[in-house]
């Protein structure tokens, strides 16, 4: 299965294959690069990701035949990419609360206003018309703001197909996602993360703000206020704040992780511990209803737990009081062992290298006055 686009995350770039040739135009187009059709490409049958003719789709702009097509049905599995069955109910987070009020509602990007004609016909509108540049087997590199360093670190070859199989596309269906261009690129979310756990990288859920050159995530589930608490740090605090990812950034793991350090029997240390792994916070094609975005990349200085409560309170939590309720928050396909194991060695370097808080928020912005008080202070 070819490539019809790779996908720049943090140094790292993925070969990407859509179901809906519109999903891709929800991405800002500084995050893909469109790949050239070659002469053994154009030499292939028309695959089911051809847009559907008028004639044949359903009023709602659907294929009638069905929402996982019979060219896709017949394909075999990506070498790349498993196929393997998930159960809808070991999914991490579900898909209903991926596709939820922080996307659904999400505007178009700012960077290229779409018309009511070009919107999908879910009556969500793309972030940006698919741009026509060939890639002529060469990744174009982009800057890193934060090392200047010239990125990607990885090539589209090393990585992953990324893309949503026959029968993960059914499991969503059947999970009440609609079949739409919308809820393929939300949806992608998970997959993306899944391929960029091989790379030390992943995707969170939560907002990455940037304070005085360093990024803090703002966590909690959907709907509990992360955006209320970012309005408000940037209404009282104006300048200070800015937003890197307003929904899932992407972190970059780029150290060892953090050892105490080892001694014998008579407490003659035999190796020093390591310094803290360093945590890059990045922005993503995904940045909520707010469509917030902006700032560049930049360290993590913290993690901010958030919840609703009875009052207003700020504590600052352990290791292993962070550990359960914040895993969460990591953004996979399924409960797989592999990525189990490997979400849990980086939220251990997460919570080994920065401090955490959980903020208890009963009234706003109260309980923000407290956040910039203890924190950002």
């Amino acid at each position: 299965m070819q490539p019809e686009y790779i996908v720049h995350l943090a140094g790292v770039d993925l070969p990407l294959r859509t179901r809906y040739p519109d999903a891709i135009r929800y991405f800002d187009p500084k995050f893909y690069t469109p790949v050239s059709v070659g002469e053994d490409d154009a030499a292939q049958p028309p695959s089911s990701h051809a847009p559907v003719s008028a004639a044949t789709a359903d009023p709602g702009g659907h294929n009638p035949a069905s929402p996982v097509g019979e060219d896709d049905a017949a394909q075999p599995p990506s070498s790349h990419f498993p196929v393997s069955v998930i159960p809808s109910a070991a999914r991490n987070p579900s898909p209903a609360s991926l596709v939820g009020e922080d996307d659904a509602a999400q505007p178009p990007s700012s960077h290229s206003p779409v018309s009511a004609a070009t919107a999908d016909s879910s009556g969500h509108t793309p972030a940006s018309p698919v741009q026509s540049l060939p890639l002529e087997g060469k990744v174009s590199p982009v800057r890193t703001p934060v090392t200047d360093e010239v990125t990607p670190e990885f090539a589209a070859s090393t990585a992953p197909l990324v893309h949503i199989d026959d029968r993960n596309w059914a499991d969503y269906l059947a999970e009440g996602m609609e079949p739409c261009a919308h809820t393929e690129y939300s949806m992608l979310t998970p997959h993306f993360s899944d391929a960029l756990l091989a790379f030390d990288r992943v995707i969170l859920h939560g907002v990455a703000i940037r304070w005085r050159d360093r990024a803090w995530l703002i966590c909690a589930a959907s709907g509990t206020g992360k955006s209320t608490q970012a309005k408000h740090l940037q209404a009282l605090r104006p300048g200070e704040f800015s937003i890197i990812c307003g929904d899932r950034p992407v972190l970059e793991f780029r150290s060892p992780c953090h050892c105490e350090p080892v001694t014998d029997v008579t407490g003659v240390a035999i190796r020093p511990p390591s310094p803290p792994c360093e945590i890059i916070v990045h922005p993503s094609p995904w940045n909520g209803k707010e469509n917030w975005h902006g700032a560049d990349a930049a360290p993590l200085a913290g993690i901010i737990l958030l919840e609703r409560g009875e009052e207003n309170a700020l504590v600052s939590l352990t290791e292993r009081e962070a550990a359960l309720p914040f895993y969460p928050n990591f953004i996979q396909t399924a409960w797989e062992p592999e990525n189990i194991k490997k979400i849990a060695e980086l939220e251990t370097r997460m919570l080994q290298a920065v401090p955490i808080w959980k903020l208890t928020t009963f009234q706003v912005p109260d309980s923000t006055k407290l956040l910039l008080e203890a924190v950002f202070s």
